[in-house]
């Protein structure tokens, strides 16, 4: 299934147990390719290929479209590449590693005994 609603900026993309949500933007990032504009007055697609696709304007449905619909069906096969692509833009940078301790400067013991041969 394909999903995407421009009043609220999600695409959605599910495929078996996956799903993708993310922005517009960011899935033109993941996907290499910006949604189709929907047409003047719509602000939803839905796609789910050889059920429906229907555009709507948050009321009812506007128009229908293509069926099968390369496009959605490229996103829809892709949903493991997408969530992938999602992961590595939003996995924070590694935590810089704790320094090594340091010896006192003093020289003196910090509470573990040595002996002297």
């Amino acid at each position: 299934m394909f999903h995407h609603h421009l009043i609220n900026d999600t695409v959605r993309a599910v495929a078996g147990d996956q799903a993708y949500l993310d922005t517009h933007a960011n899935f033109a990032a993941d996907h290499g390719a910006t949604v189709p504009d929907l047409p003047a007055g719509a602000i939803e697609r839905i796609y789910e290929s050889g059920i429906r696709h229907a555009i709507s304007n948050g009321r009812a449905i506007i128009a229908g479209g293509s069926q099968p619909w390369a496009f959605g069906d490229a996103a829809i096969a892709k949903v493991t590449g997408l969530l992938s692509a999602q992961a590595k833009r939003n996995t924070p940078p590694p935590k810089a590693p704790m320094p090594a301790p340091q010896p006192s400067k003093t020289g003196k013991s910090s509470g573990t005994a040595t002996v002297a041969s």
